[in-house]
């Protein structure tokens, strides 16, 4: 797994260092494969939802502090599975701030990009 951001390196540096995370992350300031992927900013109605307050607020309830934001808010996510040989196995574009594909369906596409049903 990669995850890919916009945020520069150094401050994805500085998150990496805090958060000890298992997988690698690749910084895309230009948002190249934002847009290769179809993925695109948000209007303030997709950014400032309920659905998204109430996933700060739980995040609250479990003692984690939100960040202030320090990056485009309007830049609207996606979850992207690639096959071996590069062709899009499974794609979730994100409709608003907190949309994120179950992950039950996610792990599937993971299965099927890696041939393992």
């Amino acid at each position: 797994m990669v995850v890919v951001s916009f945020e520069p390196p150094q401050r994805l540096r500085q998150f990496l260092a805090q958060e000890r995370l298992p997988f690698p992350i690749l910084s895309d300031p230009t948002r190249a494969a934002y847009r290769a992927f179809g993925l695109r900013r948000g209007a303030p109605r997709q950014v400032w939802t309920l659905h998204a307050a109430r996933v700060y607020l739980r995040g609250l309830l479990r003692g984690r502090l939100p960040r202030l934001p320090r990056a485009d808010i309007h830049q609207l996510g996606g979850d992207v599975v690639l096959g071996p040989d590069g062709a899009i196995v499974y794609l979730y574009r994100s409709q608003e701030t907190a949309d994120r594909p179950p992950v039950a369906e996610l792990l599937a596409a993971v299965r099927r990009a890696a041939g393992v049903q």
